[in-house]
């Protein structure tokens, strides 16, 4: 695990950089990607927006295609679909620090949520900072999502008893309505606990167009700032 100065650097890029991204990533959507590939492009164009990734340069803020350090079921090692290094990252033989993020587009299938969130939560990884970012437009993806957690935490609980999902892991899953709105929920692990245990924060966000023909929209960062000050409700599961 990270130092904890290196927990707090992974937190600010969270909040600073990955979120924000996001977050404009969605109130800029109106949720017409092709496969989770089209999601990915538009979260990096949005990273992009936030500060300059330098991609291309060994300084680069964002790793693309990262091996994953751990086997999650399989019995083969993946790759990360995001690796964000802090600045102390990169100590050969050693664990990278920094934020492990993968994304899912669409996928409601629990082996392939499983597999996902299993490569952020194995002991052997070691991870600081983890997120995983679903979005998706089909009926009941959110519960889709909740059972695959379920599902990887119950992959090493069986093989360790007392195991629980680590600290400093984040879920943001994005739900595209008919209506053209998004329905936005976080959950944050502060401490070690069990998925039961989770805390789930609702966030309705108005419709693309909706908030084009408001006189006062602003711009594109405005609203995304605009989903980071709205209300939020606590939902159970």
């Amino acid at each position: 695990m990270g130092t904890t100065t290196n927990g707090v650097e992974e937190r600010s890029l969270i909040n600073v950089l990955i979120r924000p991204a996001i977050l404009k990533l969605v109130s800029e959507s109106e949720g017409g990607y092709r496969r989770e590939r089209d999601l990915h492009h538009h979260l990096t164009v949005c990273l992009a927006q936030v500060t300059n990734l330098e991609l291309g340069t060994p300084r680069r803020r964002v790793r693309m295609e990262e091996p994953a350090l751990a086997c999650y079921g399989s019995g083969r090692k993946g790759n990360l679909d995001c690796f964000f290094p802090s600045n102390r990252s990169g100590v050969f033989g050693c664990a990278p620090e920094g934020v492990a993020v993968e994304l899912n587009y669409n996928y409601d299938a629990y082996l392939k949520i499983e597999k996902d969130v299993q490569k952020l939560i194995d002991p052997d990884s070691a991870f600081g900072s983890s997120l995983y970012f679903a979005y998706g437009r089909k009926r009941n993806f959110r519960q889709s999502v909740i059972s695959g957690i379920d599902r990887a935490f119950g992959h090493f609980e069986g093989a360790k008893p007392d195991f629980q999902l680590p600290s400093g892991l984040h879920f943001i899953i994005v739900e595209f309505l008919r209506s053209g709105e998004h329905d936005i929920y976080e959950s944050s692990v502060i401490s070690p606990c069990v998925p039961g245990e989770l805390t789930w924060i609702h966030t309705r966000v108005p419709a693309v167009l909706a908030t084009l023909n408001q006189p006062d929209s602003g711009t594109i960062q405005s609203g995304a700032e605009g989903i980071m000050e709205k209300e939020v409700r606590f939902l159970d599961r």
